[in-house]
């Protein structure tokens, strides 16, 4: 945009100055037109050299962001992420089948009071440093180790009667 301004100005001066020079001829007309083009030439030639620089400088810093080097650090850091997440649901899964034996092994004491079902998951989780556990039935929560209305925030229709049936032969 100051480029094009810059332009614009200089094309309007160049014209004026067509036009005085038709009106006059003389010599002082001649000097004008030296210090015109002089004055001219000095702006312009800064602003191209600047605005060239600039230029390249931007490229090369946008083609640095893609380099191939950091590229390659992106795709390891997503390898990693991908891998803790694999390792830790594996963790998480070790932890429900222990948890569901140690219920299973539990489970006529545990079913005699809810408050009792309750306390035990809770101790379970707090000994497996997982901060919510649940409990539950087809619709109906046994027990949860959980801070918040477990059973509120859980949304049954989202668990499928193919899931359960899994879980239940698992």
């Amino acid at each position: 945009l100051i480029i094009l301004t810059l332009v614009f100005l200089l094309l309007g001066r160049v014209a004026r100055f067509r036009i005085e020079q038709r009106r006059e001829a003389s010599s002082g007309s001649r000097l004008q037109r030296r210090i015109v083009v002089t004055f001219s030439l000095l702006t312009i030639v800064p602003t191209l050299v600047m605005v060239g620089f600039s230029v390249f400088f931007f490229v090369v810093g946008i083609q640095s962001w893609f380099d191939e080097k950091i590229s390659q650090a992106l795709s390891n850091s997503v390898q990693v992420a991908e891998g803790y997440l694999n390792e830790h649901a594996a963790n998480l899964k070790a932890d429900a089948y222990a948890m569901s034996r140690d219920v299973t092994l539990n489970a006529t004491q545990l079913m005699e009071s809810k408050e009792d079902f309750t306390e035990f998951l809770k101790s379970q989780a707090a000994w497996r440093v997982l901060n919510d556990a649940v409990v539950f039935r087809k619709e109906d929560v046994l027990a949860s180790a959980s801070d918040q209305d477990i059973a509120a925030l859980l949304n049954f229709t989202e668990i499928t009667p193919e899931r359960l049936e899994q879980a239940d032969n698992e």
